[in-house]
């Protein structure tokens, strides 16, 4: 199954443009700066949805980094910025271009929302990623106790403002999800001043993003086989 690229990049063409998405990315510093610190360096990354590179910026030195997206507008921008390789890229196909068990590290920043399966989408990343290599992202927590109430008063969720939004997550649906596939999972509450403190203590009521680091399976030299 797979979706008219052509389609699509005028969707997110479109999108783009009208939402002002170029030089913005959510939560900006707080997630560069952790997703820099959780990459490190010497890595081969591939950045899913990198478009201008707003994000990528802060993990691009000290590593390859090949960045894939839809929107070759802000994908040369990219390219242009950063200096990295680029590849027009939907998601949604089946067969991914990339070679298998080659990259340290994917890094899929408010991607996962965006996708009708994204299960066949981490199952690709399995593919691409080594043994032991790193699954690195973002999900807005469409489940804020902002939206919860609202919910009550009959209002959509914050998280459908973006119409490109097919996905709704919450703590316990990204944790199940990626649970299913990798032997690892941790995730990080991302908030506002306003709410830090109450989002340490119940994340699933007052983060506004998730971060989630995923391990794939390890490979063991010595026996050449993988554990979970």
């Amino acid at each position: 199954m797979q979706i008219s690229s052509n389609n699509i990049k005028g969707v997110y063409r479109y999108h783009h443009d009208k939402k002002s998405r170029e030089n913005f990315a959510f939560f900006e510093k707080d997630r560069g700066e952790l997703f820099a610190r959780l990459i490190g360096i010497g890595k081969k990354v591939l950045d899913l949805g990198c478009r201008d590179g707003t994000l990528t910026k802060y993990y691009s030195r000290g590593n390859y980094i090949l960045g894939g997206d839809i929107d070759t507008h802000l994908l040369e921008k990219c390219r242009q910025s950063l200096g990295i390789k680029t590849l027009e890229f939907n998601l949604n196909k089946e067969d991914w271009p990339w070679k298998k068990n080659y990259f340290d590290v994917v890094v899929a920043g408010e991607v996962l929302e965006h996708l009708y399966y994204p299960e066949l989408v981490i199952r690709n990343v399995l593919k691409t990623l080594k043994p032991g290599g790193i699954l690195l992202g973002s999900v807005p927590n469409s489940f804020h106790i902002f939206d919860r109430l609202g919910f009550l008063f009959g209002r959509s969720p914050r998280g459908f403002a973006d119409e490109t939004h097919v996905n709704l997550f919450s703590y316990g649906k990204i944790a199940s999800l990626l649970g299913e596939y990798f032997f690892l999972v941790k995730i990080t509450p991302l908030t506002g001043k306003k709410f830090y403190y109450l989002s340490l203590i119940w994340p699933s009521f007052f983060a506004d993003d998730i971060v989630f680091w995923a391990k794939n399976k390890r490979f063991d030299d010595k026996s050449a086989n993988y554990h979970t």
